[in-house]
């Protein structure tokens, strides 16, 4: 009985082994371990996935040029921007430059009171005392000469009237410095005689005409006036 269940045993174990080193064609014969053979199915239904299997495999390598185009994108932004406003404001300087310019409307001109009228203002009476005192070596005063209104007129003076008044002068030693003039003003003292005054007060005109003679050089004068062109005085004399 021994030997019976150790020609099983070897039988067994051969059949394994033949079993194990034997590839048999028909994939649905029974193994060796007569164990029942289950074909599995084709799978249909994709595996599922692991968190990891949708990322890319490989991550993309960093550009340089990102950090450089936006700069440029920055500074052609502001470039663009400067330029806009440039152009802005040179359009409204030249619209206000081709403006016209509207005249500033003018306000009522002013109307100015008028002056009142001052009462015309009576001139002085012109005197008539006559400039009667000759020119000499010291400066004549000057005196507006106003002919004086003639009250009586003089007899006309003798032919030699001049010459007669000059020798009168000289021997009176009056100074005479432009003889022309001396001979031009001694009738007016005739003149002023003829008004109604005398001898003394004709020498203080001359005086006053003349502030550079003296009393007794007025004196000589007036008597040279009458002596010369109106005689008809000399009983006035004294």
């Amino acid at each position: 009985m021994d030997s019976r269940r150790r020609e099983a045993d070897h039988r067994r174990d051969r059949q394994v082994w033949e079993g194990v080193m034997t590839v048999p064609n028909d994939p649905t014969a029974i193994g060796p371990t007569a164990d029942e053979t289950v074909i599995v199915p084709p799978l249909t239904q994709a595996a599922p996935k692991l968190a990891w299997s949708d990322d890319p495999d490989d991550d993309p390598a960093p550009s340089p040029w990102g950090p450089v185009w936006l700069r440029v994108a920055m500074v052609v932004s502001c470039a663009l921007a400067i330029a806009v406003v440039v152009a802005i404001v040179g359009l409204i300087v030249d619209d206000a430059a081709d403006a016209p310019s509207q005249p500033v409307p003018e306000g009522p001109t002013p109307t100015l009171a008028p002056a009142p009228t001052l009462p015309p203002q009576a001139s002085p009476e012109p005197s008539r005392e006559p400039n009667i005192a000759g020119p000499v070596s010291s400066a004549p005063s000057a005196v507006a000469e106003t002919p004086p209104a003639p009250v009586v007129a003089p007899p006309a003076p003798a032919p030699g009237g001049d010459q007669l008044f000059l020798a009168d002068m000289r021997r009176a030693g009056y100074p005479i410095t432009e003889t022309a003039v001396a001979l031009a003003a001694a009738p007016k003292g005739c003149d002023y005689l003829a008004t109604g005054h005398s001898p003394r007060e004709a020498a203080d005109l001359a005086m006053r005409n003349n502030p550079a003679i003296s009393p007794e050089e007025a004196s000589a004068y007036v008597e040279a006036t009458i002596d010369a062109y109106c005689p008809q005085y000399r009983g006035e004399l004294r």
